[in-house]
């Protein structure tokens, strides 16, 4: 009895590899494509992705030392994002989309999944993810221009789960009382924002929800902070990575979290 054939894979990860337009062009019922690090693809073998009309996630982060970045941000991201209603994720880490770019991507509304890795967003580009009212996770990390009034025009995002804020030098204090808005959050990184204060995270106390926190390397934190962030009972994940003033007394603190892991 011959052997079975398996079935065509509908996700196809495309690490390292130059993808032809013709050959992208072939695969009409696609449903999720990884481009990380290929180096080689230009513009237009990113627009011809938007003949992709099934797909669903997008990845095309590319190392920060490719020195690749969007000539046009607005043709070429709307070429590729903007014929692609279906798409739920996309990740652009490490390309210099810009605030224009990132008004194209904002015209897929079904977007739930975001990440511009450092991908040189101001304040003014933030305000436009607005119009994504079903985005659950968010990653402006190394988006060092954003600053709380961007922050305070995400607002309207009631259903966002994650956001990543890390290496985001404008966040301060200021920055986290628009963040304490967002009631559903359960995963919070603000690894490296070094603006932050105990006062600052004394505006987290209302993110009953949250599970997962990382204030890795905020260094005027201290044990007065950690005294609020003890009443985050939901806390499972905590990292403290780098908060040199910090005691024994701090830690007791957070040590009475009974979930955290």
């Amino acid at each position: 009895m011959p052997p079975k054939k398996r079935p065509r894979s509908t996700e196809t990860p495309a690490q390292g590899s130059r993808v032809l337009s013709t050959q992208v062009r072939l695969l009409a019922k696609l449903r999720m494509l990884h481009l990380t690090c290929c180096h080689d693809v230009t513009a237009d073998g990113l627009a011809s992705v938007g003949a992709l009309r099934t797909l669903q996630s997008l990845d095309v982060t590319f190392t920060r030392d490719s020195g690749y970045h969007f000539s046009s941000p607005t043709n070429e991201l709307a070429n590729m994002i903007v014929p692609l209603t279906q798409l739920q994720t996309l990740n652009f880490h490490g390309c210099d989309i810009g605030d224009r770019g990132l008004a194209s991507v904002c015209q897929v509304v079904r977007l739930q999944e975001l990440g511009v890795h450092f991908g040189g967003i101001t304040d003014d580009g933030i305000a436009k993810i607005a119009v994504l009212t079903e985005m659950r996770s968010l990653d402006l990390s190394g988006c060092s221009q954003l600053s709380a009034a961007g922050l305070s025009s995400l607002s309207a995002l009631t259903e966002l789960r994650h956001l990543c804020l890390d290496h985001c030098d404008g966040i301060a204090d200021v920055g986290l009382k628009s963040i304490a808005n967002f009631s559903q959050i359960i995963s919070l990184s603000l690894n490296d924002c070094f603006e932050i204060t105990d006062a600052g995270v004394s505006s987290l106390t209302s993110l009953h929800r949250l599970r997962a926190l990382d204030i890795s390397n905020c260094s005027e934190i201290t044990d007065a902070g950690l005294a609020n962030i003890a009443k985050l009972l939901q806390l499972q994940r905590l990292s403290l990575f780098g908060l040199k003033a910090i005691t024994d007394l701090g830690l007791e603190r957070v040590a009475t979290l009974l979930h955290l892991q």
